[in-house]
């Protein structure tokens, strides 16, 4: 699936807005709904690697809102959303690979925890997670 498809079901499953500076290093996150900032990313391969770089922008913009960041990966079709939150030790690692064969509850990037959430059922209703 390509990202601009990926970015638009999100939108639309959160009833949020696209922002301006998407998709840059260090612009705005990709959606913004009344409760998330959200990055959306969107891949072919069997594993997606995620940066401390990727959720400090996240996370700087989801707290300037006062909103609760989201991270959401596609591998292809299936969409995996992932909670960002702050970690009380830091981890020595500054990147972390997801690997649809084996996705985690958790993952640990320097100071951040990524816990992934389950999807409702046919994917509706992300608004409400």
């Amino acid at each position: 699936m390509n990202w601009k498809k990926a970015e638009e079901i999100v939108r639309s499953l959160c009833k949020g807005k696209f922002t301006k500076a998407s998709g840059s290093t260090h612009g705005d996150v990709d959606v913004i709904s009344d409760e998330y900032a959200i990055e959306v990313k969107s891949t072919g391969k069997p594993r997606f690697r995620v940066t401390k770089s990727l959720l400090d922008k996240l996370w700087n913009n989801a707290v300037v809102r006062g909103l609760t960041p989201l991270l959401i990966i596609f591998f292809n079709e299936d969409m995996y959303i992932f909670i960002l939150k702050r970690a009380l030790n830091k981890s020595n690692k500054n990147s972390v690979s997801i690997n649809i064969k084996n996705i985690l509850d958790k993952y640990y990037v320097h100071h951040y925890i990524l816990e992934r959430l389950e999807i409702p059922k046919g994917g509706e209703n992300v608004q409400k997670i």
